[in-house]
């Protein structure tokens, strides 16, 4: 069989072409077009690199590709948590966690809603209604529809919110006069307390004077409460009773050393002198010729001033001495000694 018989057969088992026309494809005979190629992407060589340095480097790169989409899933998961935790701890903010004493299941006891003022109230919901739409974005097993209806139900909460908090303005105004009438209360006592405390303050003040003066403990009696103004002079007038007392005890000390000087001390020659020597300065400032003179002068009236001061001491010597022995001689039960008895005569017969 020849080449040429195998080609013409060939031809003649094709299928020709359905819907050709007659007019504007006669020219095509029994030739045929082939159907164009569809490109495949070749994967390089048709099994994995087993020699050299390129050994497992596709798996490795698959696996840190993967490994850097897991860290970023993991990290925008973290994130997740992170923002809900804190509007979690937002919304519980004020609340605490008790154990029940019958049972071991976890109760809130908050803060009382009745006590908190509207805008509190209203900063808690819109809290609690973020915390819900941030919880129902993040998570995936939700369905479109479970969305939808979270998102329906928070918008439902803050409209109602927004509405309660417009006819809550009476209910406010009352427990804002409440809490002032509370507070009022307290201040009241407050202030009551201080002046007590200023009462007793002064008290110990006046006893504290008393003991360093020494006057005589007496009981303070009970006063009526005096009026503000005399409560702001009663300081004044203690600081000034304390200044005249401590005045007083101050002359009277320096009275009490000189008299105390005077009696325990025998008299001095200095104090029966009755002229002073004159001074160096006033000795220069003398005319050198009358040095001499005014030198013989005061040595005169020292020597006449030391032998009347002398004659003086031994008169009332004397007169001890004498009156002593006159004692002495009327009391006989009381013997003076001879060597004295002597010495009071020949003073005498002096």
């Amino acid at each position: 069989m020849s080449v040429a018989s195998a080609v013409s057969g060939k031809r003649l088992r094709k299928r020709p072409r359905e819907g050709v026309d007659s007019g504007s494809e006669s020219a095509l005979s029994d030739t045929a077009v082939p159907a164009p190629k569809v490109g495949t992407k070749k994967g390089g060589r048709g099994r994995p690199t087993t020699t050299g340095k390129y050994v497992g480097i596709g798996l490795s790169r698959r696996e840190a590709a993967a490994a850097i989409k897991a860290a970023a899933v993991a990290e925008k998961l973290e994130e997740d948590e992170r923002q809900i935790a804190a509007l979690t701890k937002r919304v519980t903010k004020g609340r605490v966690a008790r154990l029940s004493e019958s049972s071991s299941v976890v109760t809130d006891v908050g803060v009382e809603a009745e006590e908190l003022p509207a805008s509190d109230l209203n900063q808690r919901m819109v809290d609690a209604v973020a915390a819900i739409r941030r919880v129902s974005k993040v998570s995936k097993g939700l369905s479109g529809c479970s969305q939808k209806a979270l998102k329906e139900a928070t918008a439902s909460i803050m409209e109602s919110a927004q509405v309660l908090l417009t006819r809550s303005t009476t209910e406010e105004t009352a427990l804002l006069r409440a809490q002032n009438k509370k507070l009022a209360t307290q201040l009241a006592e407050l202030r009551k307390e201080h002046e007590d405390f200023k009462e007793e303050m002064a008290n110990f003040r006046r006893e504290q004077l008393k003991r360093e003066v020494g006057l005589p403990h007496i009981t303070p009696q009970l006063q009526p409460q005096a009026t503000s103004e005399t409560s702001k002079q009663q300081p004044s007038q203690e600081m000034e009773l304390t200044r005249l007392i401590r005045q007083e005890m101050a002359s009277f000390n320096a009275r009490f050393s000189v008299l105390e000087g005077k009696i325990l001390r025998p008299p001095l020659a200095a104090d029966q002198r009755s002229t002073q020597a004159p001074t160096y300065a006033a000795q220069v400032a003398a005319p050198r010729a009358a040095q001499p003179a005014q030198a013989a002068a005061t040595q005169n009236k020292s020597t006449t001033a030391a032998s009347g001061k002398r004659t003086e001491q031994q008169q009332k010597r004397l007169n001890w001495l004498k009156s002593n022995f006159q004692v002495a001689s009327k009391n006989e039960k009381v013997k003076l000694p001879e060597r004295l008895q002597i010495r009071i005569l020949s003073e005498s017969a002096y």
